[in-house]
């Protein structure tokens, strides 16, 4: 929802659960390419 959403809140809090870890491999891989683009942005950004 947050990747779909992708408000600078959502951005946010994006960036808060993939430090805390609960963004997993798992999860990434299962995601579709363009939500995991959005992921990738959001790190970057780090």
């Amino acid at each position: 929802m947050k990747l779909t959403s992708f408000r600078l809140k959502d951005q946010t809090h994006l960036k808060d659960m993939d430090e805390a870890g609960l963004i997993t491999p798992d999860i990434e891989a299962s995601l579709p390419e363009a939500l995991r683009a959005r992921l990738r942005q959001v790190r970057q950004a780090e």
